[in-house]
């Protein structure tokens, strides 16, 4: 489904699918898409005119700079 520019997906456990589901559910499901997007960001550096973002990941924090990805250790 998508609103806007952001797309939003119906899970596989869901009570409802495609061909089922309400204006309320579909509401329902584009506010929790737009909350876990503006949670996404911890912070935002600038360094040198680039950008180094600390985001939120599936697996944990990490950090974002220069269109790749790197793990924030546990430690």
């Amino acid at each position: 489904m998508k609103w806007g520019s952001l797309f939003c997906s119906i899970k596989k456990d869901a009570e409802f699918d495609l061909f089922s589901i309400t204006l309320d559910q579909a509401i329902q499901l584009i506010e929790e898409k737009k909350n876990a997007e503006a949670n996404k960001y911890i912070h935002t550096f600038k360094h040198n005119g680039e950008e180094i973002q600390v985001l939120n990941g599936m697996y944990g924090p990490y950090i974002k700079y220069r269109k790749k990805n790197y793990k924030i250790p546990k430690s």
